[in-house]
Order: C-alpha cells, then structure tokens, then sequence
C-alpha cells in the first residue's frame, strides 16, 4: 500500500496573530521527559518540603518529584551541595516514618517508592536510626545541618527565577539561562556550582525520545518562526511556543495545564497513548486542540477512524499517517520518518525552504531507519542517548538550520568531544553488558479472535496481545541485568542498552532490561514482529500500574503480587537465572508457551581482567621481592646454598670442590 493512501489531510495550520490569538501558545510535543534550567530553580524548593507517605518499610512520593529525588540521591560524586540536599531528603524520609498508621496509596500509578533498607544501605554515614522513636530527632537534626550549609544559595533562588524570565512573558534559552545562572553565581559570591546543580536537577527528565523526535519539533519551531517573520511578526519562545514533554506510558491529558494552546505532535505512535480520543477531549475542555497530528508508526483501521472522527468534530486540524496500516507492509522507498513528513508539510517548497533544514531531515531519516547514517546523525543520536538536555539541543539546531551550521554550533559547545567521551566509555561496556544475558525462547500462540482490530491470545486474559501471522513461529526475548555507570561516568541511557544488544544479539526479538526487581525496561527489537504488545504485557509481570505503548514500556516485576519476595530478595548476578525463570513463569500465566531457556550469557571479561591485573601484580611483586632478597641476603649466596642443601644433595659439596680445585 503507498504512503498517500493512509495520509488523510486537513486544515494547514495558521500560526496565531498578535492581535486575534495572542494568548493561545504553540506547544510542540517531543516524546519522552525534558527538563528546563526554569523548572529546575522551581524545584530546589521541591527538595526541602515534599509529600511524602510511609507505611511498612516504604516511603511513598508523587512520581515526579520522586525523579527529582532519584536524581539526587543517586548523583555520582556529589559536591557539598548535593550532599546537603541529600540530607534534606533523608530527613524528609526519616520524618514522614514517625506518623503511625499512614495508609498505602491505593494504587502505584504514579507513585514512586523508596525502601528503608535501600536508604540504610546507600547512607550509612547520615545516621538513620533503627528505632522510631529516635528518627524524629535525628531527622530534626539532618534538616538544621542541611539549611546551614544551604545558606548561602537559598537567597539566590527566587533572584535566579526572576533573572531567567524573559520579557514579556518569554523565557530565556537554555544557553542564555546558563549565562544568567554563571552571571548571578559571580555576583553573588557562592561558593556552589549552581551550574551543575541546575543541571543535575534539569536532567531528571532527560530520558526517552530519539533522534527523530527532537528533529521535528526543531523543524515544526522553524517553520512556525519563519512563516511568522514572513508575515511581518515576531514568534517569541516561552511566550509563544514552548516544547513540552509526553512519555509513552503518560496521557496527553497532563497538559491541560498549559490551555489555552495549539498542540503540534509528530512522531508519537497511536498505540503508545490507548486513551487517546479521551485525552484530547479533556484538552478540548481546556482550550487546548490537536493543531497537527503526523505519525509513520503501524496503525489499525479503528484507530484511523478514531482520528478522522475528530477531525470532523474540530478537535485535530491537521491529520496525517505514513505508516503500514496493521497487516500491510510498506516498501523501503515509502517508509517516511516524522521528521520527513513535518519537512514536507511545514518546510518544502516554502519561502524558507533551506538546505539546513533538508540536512536535519535527511540525518533524522537516516538514524531512524539506520540506513546511510551521515556524521551529523550519528553525534546528534550520540547525544540523545548520551543524555543531553533534549531542550537546549532542539534550540540549537533551530538556529543552525538558516545557516546550516549545526556541526559548528556543537563544535563551539564541544558537544562532539563530549560525545566522542561518552562514545568511547560505551565501547569499554560491551563486555559488561553481556555478562549477564538469557534468552527465553517462546512459541507464537495461534490466532484467536480479534478485539478493536487486532489478534489476541491468552489463557483466562481480557487483554488482548497482538500477533502477526506474517512472522516465524517463535520469537525471542533477551532479559539482561542492569549495569551501572561508575563515579564521574555518563549514564548509561536504555537507548545505547537497545543498541549495544541489536548487535550483539541479531536474532532476538524484544529485550527485557532488568535493574534488579524493582525495574525493568521492555524494548521491541525487531519491528516487524508483532508477537507481543508490550504496554499491555507490561502490567501482568508487574502491577495494573505499569505499562506503555506497544513497542517500549516498563513495570516493577516486585510489585506483582505473585513476586517472591524470600526467594529472589535483591536480584543481582548471584540469583539473575532464578529471576529470568520467575519471568518465564509469569509469561506462562499470561498464556505464552515457554520453549526454552538459554544462557547467552558471555565470559565476564570484566572480572577476568581485575582478576589478571591482581595476578601479574602479584607475580611482578614476587618477582621483585626475589631479587631484593637476593641482593642484600647473605643466605642467598651460592656458598650459603650449597652448604644448607649438602645434607639433601651430598654431591654438591664434591661437584662445587672439583669444580674449584679445576680452577
């Protein structure tokens, strides 16, 4: 089936006047989480007062402000700042588990969960004490230590709130935000690096999305930009656009706060938001609509006619899919990327068509189909998965596409040497990422009936998992351990993990990447099989409250109800096969027959390596131990020795004498 066939187009977007529409913005949606230098000055207050709920050992905390506290728990290498707010933190925990009888939260969505033991384990040097009737005081005392050394930055930050307000109602840059934030730390004399505290903070959402996604929404803010200087007026960000952040496994009806506004979405897959038709309802209550809607991902016939349903009713302008329709397949000339279709929507044949924004383009297609790749895309995807603020990257490459100076602009930033850095760390990774590695071999169940468009299968299941009768008979799933980044290392984004796998496993189908018990992160690998719908199997190995979309979601397999708890404990390389077998056994319960198991996984170089180096250090230390002691050791002698061996070896004596006689 041709792309044009699954396009149904509508109403071309008109960017808002200043006089008619001033007070609507444009939200231009990038998926995964981004952070702002803004949003992370309103967070610092986050850290010193929070909600937060303990029952039974756990501490419960409303999910993102929980991100926030993971990112500052888990900082490498903290600096005296992030020590002192780490305190903060701890003695918020040590606080809440005084207040008896606080029930649990009725569900875990969105909810994040911190452990007593984990708290103990990772800060022993804070003093958390056992006993409840000493954690009141103790965490009396961490909050006072902590403001005391706060002191000296906490004035600073409702100064920084009103610096990085732009006019207007606008909001500065991120470059220009890290320029305000040096200026008022110098001014201010503080002896913190406010910078990297911002950052840190800013980060906590920088996870998801690739290189497509962020190419979009540069291309959407160009050609919104230049249509608007086109027609004599100016488009200001922050006040007149924005980008906003949409993960998969969230629901677009957490923007209702920004009404009234336009949302322009590019590259975010149908599947991945199943409440979708509600969601936009709830954002049209909020003066909030869909102004365009372009995707390339699979769709079903159900959902095309949900999207054109609202295109009748007004609620989306602007509709297009290039995608495979579900059981069809496209050729390779037809496979579009999102940012191909916002190029040739909003930028081809336009006044401001531009070379830089045909390079951009090309570069996203390229990553996304992993054909072709040019020397831009792979540092550009380099630094998405490398964590960099997708924010600030997607405002530079909107001031590189007039100029077509996106390498040098990078270059002046020395993001490439920055990403080579993370480059080479990645590729001392290999090894570990291997260490621990099992495949579970399944068989495709038969076609069953369909619901809403798609097969299902299941024993006892109310939910359907789709199955593509096109593909073999069996798929495989890798389930890998988790590693960690070393003190003063990048962060090992699940995007280098897919990748790093995709290769050294060819023939795997899905990748289950476990961080233990607690987390684990499903990916499809190959995206022509269609065995399983993550978001949907997601929920039945961990908790109602997990999920995502089809191609990527996650779940806690210890908040499941069957986990056990006394058999696995803390899952680590010791107990990592009995845990892939509990994995198998809730893929059982799900109605998948359970082939096989394989040990996949390769030699732990990394240990072998310690080891070895251990080894020759202690031959090399034995070695020269022996030849100091025969330097300076008179019974080292020859003479010495024949004389202590004369009893064992009488002929030594006689042998050393004729030998001394002939000379």
């Amino acid at each position: 089936m041709a792309a044009s066939e699954h396009s149904s187009d509508s109403v071309q977007l008109e960017v808002p006047s200043q006089s008619s529409k001033a007070h609507r913005k444009l939200l231009i949606v990038i998926h995964g989480w981004g952070g702002t230098f803004v949003e992370a000055v309103s967070r610092i207050h986050g850290l010193a007062d929070f909600d937060c709920a303990w029952h039974k050992g756990v501490f419960f905390v409303e999910q993102r402000i929980g991100r926030v506290l993971r990112q500052v728990l888990n900082a490498p290498e903290p600096d005296h700042c992030v020590q002192a707010f780490r305190k903060l933190i701890v003695s918020r925990f040590l606080a809440a588990s005084t207040t008896p009888g606080s029930p649990p939260p009725e569900s875990n969505e969105g909810v994040s969960r911190f452990t007593e033991n984990q708290l103990l384990q990772d800060f022993p040097g804070l003093g958390i004490p056992i006993s409840p009737g000493l954690r009141a005081q103790r965490a009396d005392q961490l909050r006072e230590e902590a403001l005391q050394e706060l002191q000296p930055i906490l004035p600073v930050v409702d100064r920084l709130r009103e610096e990085l307000a732009g006019e207007d109602g606008g909001a500065k840059s991120e470059c220009e935000a890290r320029e305000a934030i040096i200026k008022v730390s110098l001014e201010v004399s503080s002896p913190y690096n406010l910078v990297a505290l911002l950052e840190l903070l800013r980060d906590m959402h920088e996870s998801g999305g690739d290189l497509d996604t962020v190419a979009s929404a540069a291309l959407y803010a160009y050609s919104l930009t230049e249509s608007a200087e086109q027609a004599g007026r100016e488009l200001q960000y922050g006040r007149d656009y924005s980008f906003v952040f949409v993960n998969y496994h969230e629901r677009l009806g957490r923007l209702a706060d920004y009404g009234p506004a336009d949302l322009l979405m590019a590259d975010l897959p149908i599947g991945a938001f199943p409440h979708l038709e509600e969601d936009v309802r709830t954002l049209a209550g909020h003066g909030i609509k869909v102004a365009r809607f372009e995707d390339h991902h699979p769709y079903t016939a159900a959902q095309r006619e949900m999207l054109e349903r609202l295109v009748k009713e007004g609620m989306l302008l602007h509709l297009a899919l290039s995608g495979p329709l579900h059981g069809s397949e496209l050729s390779p000339e037809e496979l579009k990327c999102g940012a191909d279709m916002v190029y040739e929507s909003t930028v081809a044949g336009k006044p401001w068509d531009c070379k830089g924004a045909r390079r951009l383009r090309e570069a996203a297609h390229s990553e996304d189909f992993v054909q072709g790749r040019s020397d831009m895309g792979r540092l550009l995807t380099s630094l998405i998965k490398g964590g960099i603020c997708k924010t600030e990257l997607a405002q530079e490459l909107l001031l590189a596409i007039p100029e077509d100076n996106a390498a040098e602009r990078l270059g002046n930033l020395e993001w490439d040497k920055l990403a080579e850095s993370w480059n080479s760390y990645f590729r001392d990774l290999g090894d570990q990422l291997g260490e621990n590695a099992f495949v579970i071999q399944v068989k495709r169940p038969e076609l069953a009936g369909t619901d809403q468009g798609g097969p299902s299968f299941g024993v006892g299941s109310d939910m359907p998992l789709s199955v593509d009768q096109n593909t073999r008979k069996t798929c495989r799933i890798l389930v890998a351990l988790a590693i960690r980044s070393e003190p003063g290392k990048p962060k090992i984004g699940t995007g280098r993990v897919v990748e790093y796998y995709s290769r050294a496993f060819p023939d795997i189908d899905y990748v289950f990447y476990c961080y233990g018990g607690s987390l684990m992160v499903a990916r499809r690998i190959n995206q022509a099989d269609l065995t399983f719908n993550l978001g949907e199997l997601m929920p039945r190995i961990g908790s109602e409250s997990d999920g995502g979309h089809a191609g990527a979601a996650v779940c806690r397999p210890e908040a499941n109800a069957n986990y056990p708890r006394k058999l696995l404990a803390r899952v680590e390389r010791s107990n990592f096969k009995r845990f892939v077998e509990y994995l198998s056994m809730r893929l059982s319960a799900a109605g998948v027959e359970v082939i096989r198991i394989k040990d996949s996984s390769a030699p732990s170089g990394h240990h072998m390596r310690g080891s070895g180096k251990k080894l020759v250090f202690i031959m090399i230390a034995a070695l020269a131990t022996g030849i100091v002691l025969a330097a300076v050791s008179s019974r080292f002698r020859p003479a010495s020795i024949r004389e202590s061996n004369s009893d064992f070896f009488p002929q030594l004596e006689s042998s050393g004498a004729a030998g001394g006689g002939s000379g």
